[in-house]
């Protein structure tokens, strides 16, 4: 089961029900949706274990890389004290732009011309899309 649809309070518990739906009966959930993994994730990891099923995020930690994956499998057990990262796409670019001396507005709209700011990249500049990305890394890398 592929899961995508916007991190948003609410539509929290429709993709918090979809994804146990789905692992509880053995079925694997890839999901890109973050607004559910951080409030749920324990019910998520005991419906996966009950339903011989895994649950994969890499999607919903930077989707370009297969970083949650990293976290969960790599990092786990070592001595890992830190997680450095630039978690967000929209946030890096528009940072870019503005060390470069373009203005937050020009910085934005740039950003959505190319396809990488969402039509309100309110979580991506306050830095909450980041945060959550973050947590859910640690997460993964430190147990949950």
């Amino acid at each position: 089961f592929v899961q995508a649809v916007p991190s948003s309070p609410e539509l929290r518990p429709r993709a918090a029900e979809e994804a146990l739906t789905a692992l509880r009966r053995g079925i694997h959930v890839v999901t890109a949706t973050k607004s559910h993994l951080l409030t749920h994730w324990r019910q998520l990891d005991e419906a996966a274990r009950a339903g011989g099923s895994m649950i994969r995020i890499s999607g919903a930690t930077g989707a370009a890389l297969p970083a949650g994956d990293l976290a969960r499998t790599s990092l786990r057990g070592l001595d890992c004290r830190t997680i450095r990262a630039c978690p967000n796409g929209t946030a890096t670019f528009v940072l870019d732009r503005l060390a470069e001396g373009r203005t937050l507005g020009d910085a934005v709209r740039a950003a959505r011309l190319l396809g990488i700011a969402e039509a309100d990249p309110s979580a991506d500049l306050s830095g909450e899309d980041s945060a959550t990305k973050v947590r859910l890394l640690a997460a993964l890398a430190w147990g949950w």
